[in-house]
């Protein structure tokens, strides 16, 4: 049983699903996200699976960095943090706005890399007590291959895993008492392209045939919680398809080959 649980994004798709998840092993659970409405339905489930859950609903913008950042002082003492935040996008890049740009690297690696520094930094060095202090973030095979019209979401995604690659590899040699989760989610079946962001900060509207046919993300959920629960320290891959490992694994051996097959592809539907 877990103290105290932050998530981030919780309002909706996985985020959403894993909060139900997380409800009966934690003590105290914190829902983070824009939507006040949707979090409190999604409390009063959670208090219907574990009654004695305390449950904490924060309604805030997860692209003001600073505000984030400031509220989440107070919280560097949760024994997890889940952060599953995130926009995607349906643009091409150089007719896209800078605006949306920002919003997009401010949602899925400001925050996050500010969340994980302050978590870090709160985290105690070696003793002989076991680790109990996970954070955990959400990526996308985008982070891995360059895929049109997803420019800024493909790099922002992509900056964020090495960035916190990079620091679970200095607080390992610090000898933190921290782990990091990263998950990275092929095709799961969430509303993440409906709520694309356009070159002009419109939302996409469409739901591409990849997230319709993907894994549900209750499934999802479900994955990720038992890795949050075993304390797994790794990099974890879920919801991929054999023809998704095929073009994740020619990103990485050939990717000159990836991109010419991604320019012949239709990757709005």
């Amino acid at each position: 049983m877990f103290g105290k649980v932050v998530i981030f994004g919780a309002s909706r798709g996985i985020g959403y699903d894993l909060s139900l998840q997380i409800a009966p092993i934690c003590e105290s659970l914190i829902l983070c996200s824009r939507n006040s409405e949707v979090l409190a339905t999604l409390a009063t489930r959670c208090k219907h699976i574990h009654s004695a859950l305390k449950v904490s609903v924060v309604s805030m913008d997860l692209s003001e960095v600073s505000a984030v950042r400031a509220w989440f002082f107070r919280h560097t003492d949760a024994e997890r943090v889940v952060y599953c935040a995130g926009i995607s996008q349906r643009g091409v890049s150089y007719n896209t706005s800078d605006a949306v740009e920002d919003y997009i690297f401010s949602l899925n690696y400001r925050t996050p890399k500010v969340l994980a520094k302050e978590y870090y930094r709160a985290s105690p060095r070696i003793s002989r007590e076991p680790i109990n202090r996970q954070f955990c973030y959400i990526s996308s095979l985008a982070a891995h291959n360059a895929v049109p019209l997803r420019s800024s979401y493909c790099a922002s995604k992509a900056a964020t895993e090495l960035y916190l690659r990079t620091m679970e590899i200095e607080a390992k040699r610090e000898e933190l008492r921290v782990s990091m989760l990263r998950v990275i989610v092929g095709s799961a079946r969430t509303d993440i392209s409906l709520h694309a962001l356009t070159e002009t900060m419109q939302t996409w509207g469409v739901q591409d045939n990849l997230q319709k046919s993907g894994m549900p993300s209750s499934k999802v959920a479900k994955k990720i919680c038992k890795a949050i629960r075993n304390n797994k320290r790794s990099t974890i891959y879920l919801a991929f398809t054999i023809r998704l490992w095929i073009f994740y694994c020619l990103g990485r051996i050939a990717p000159r080959l990836t991109d010419r097959l991604v320019r012949s592809a239709n990757t709005t539907k």
